[in-house]
């Protein structure tokens, strides 16, 4: 209720409220070449992102999180 007053207060004297940056998860099916890693740091731009790499050695509780993690992302790239 209060943070609500507070926004609605900023909002009348022209103060926007802090705009929440994009997730993006990065899914790399393997290593990633050169150009691949300039078009991830390109698409970056502004999102706050995470790679999951399945190319390494992964058991079922780290497949749980990245499902977990593509429900909790804005958006999910696979990179194959």
């Amino acid at each position: 209720m209060m943070t609500e007053r507070i926004e609605q207060d900023n909002l009348d004297i022209g103060i926007c409220p802090r705009r929440k940056r994009k997730k993006m998860l990065h899914i790399l099916n393997s290593v990633p070449d050169d150009t691949q890693r300039k078009l991830i740091s390109t698409l970056s731009l502004g999102y706050h992102t995470m790679e999951f790499p399945l190319y390494e050695e992964n058991t079922d509780g780290d497949y749980d999180e990245l499902i977990e993690l593509i429900f909790e992302y804005d958006e999910v790239v696979s990179w194959w």
